[in-house]
């Protein structure tokens, strides 16, 4: 996730230092498009907000989610 958040940075770093900065709202879309079906459930949070949230809010609810999947994805190989 850290890498793909990285990447995506970049890309939009790179277009602002062009002259051709992207706008939040795609900046957010490209990242929500990247994800994989299991972020489906952050996905429609993100989503559902009237505000668009800082990307670095995203950021930190993707990472959190990834956190909680490998807890859980853990505690299945255990059991």
């Amino acid at each position: 996730m850290h890498e793909f958040l990285l990447h995506v940075k970049a890309l939009s770093d790179a277009l602002a230092s062009v002259g051709e900065p992207i706008a939040l709202h795609r900046h957010i879309g490209v990242i929500l498009e990247g994800l994989a079906d299991e972020y489906s459930s952050v996905i429609l949070v993100i989503q559902s907000k009237l505000e668009p949230l800082h990307i670095e809010e995203i950021e930190t609810l993707l990472r959190v989610h990834k956190s909680q999947l490998q807890k859980f994805c853990h505690g299945i190989t255990i059991n």
